[in-house]
């Protein structure tokens, strides 16, 4: 099912969500995907919304990890300083996505947690301009089901299982929604995809084409619903500009 192994530089951008529960027999619960972005040389964490907006269940971003680096989790592992950020909620229990959660959020990203070496290149998707994908181009979704991952209490380690499926894009009667559909679906629990990236394979480089809104538990289909690039690079330039303007209004102030 993974066609894309874990180690690969190519989908390195992937992070699973994490949450401090403060019970010291279970100290996380795990569930959505974020990813990490570089634009005009700042890197911030891309997810959908209802993945990181938690305060219904008592949760703060504070008590969100996202590790810094891509991998197995440990005891020592270092997780991304997250700041502040902006949302989007586009359908809301209305149309033919009643029900689904179509939004996303864009957090800054300030560095890590503690001392930790720089990102590598592979380690953030870089985002380009956006181009529709080619009839030949390989389209991927990459993402952390939540029944894959494996949780040491104990030990305060996650075994993270990235999954990335190789599909194509449907489009459906929604403007700003589209289909990521592959046989590979089929059967797998995708509760935990949310927030995780289509991109296509051109030429040996990764474009982002849209954003998982929801994975569901139902076994029997092959298709997952997602944001479509065009209106999704045209949110997370918005959010650039916000977040850029509110930074300066800061410094201004302070």
């Amino acid at each position: 099912m993974t066609i894309v192994d874990r180690t690969e530089q190519m989908v390195r951008f992937a992070r699973p969500i994490l949450w401090n529960t403060d019970d010291p027999e279970s100290p996380y619960s795990v569930g959505g995907t974020a990813n990490i972005v570089k634009l005009l040389d700042e890197y911030f964490i891309l997810t959908a919304r209802h993945c990181l907006d938690k305060e219904a269940e008592g949760l703060s971003i504070s008590d969100c990890c996202i590790p810094w680096r891509f991998g197995d989790m440990t005891s020592d592992t270092i997780f991304c300083h997250i700041g502040e950020g902006i949302n989007f909620t586009i359908k809301e229990d209305e149309g033919p996505f009643n029900g689904v959660h179509v939004d996303l959020c864009i957090h800054r990203l300030l560095g890590p947690s503690d001392s930790a070496p720089a990102l590598e290149e592979g380690g953030y998707l870089e985002l380009h301009p956006y181009m529709e994908p080619k009839i030949n181009d390989q389209i991927l979704l990459t993402g952390f089901p939540k029944s894959q991952q494996a949780i040491d209490d104990g030990a305060r380690a996650i075994k993270a299982i990235c999954t990335t499926l190789q599909g194509h894009i449907e489009a459906t009667r929604d403007s700003y929604i589209h289909k990521f559909v592959s046989p590979d679906l089929r059967g797998l629990d995708a509760n935990g995809m949310s927030g995780g990236l289509i991109t296509s394979n051109f030429l040996g480089n990764l474009l982002l084409q849209g954003l998982c809104v929801q994975g569901g538990r139902n076994l029997e289909i092959d298709f997952i619903h997602f944001i479509d690039g065009n209106h999704l690079h045209s949110m997370i330039r918005e959010a650039f500009k916000a977040l850029k303007e509110r930074l300066e209004g800061s410094e201004a102030s302070g």
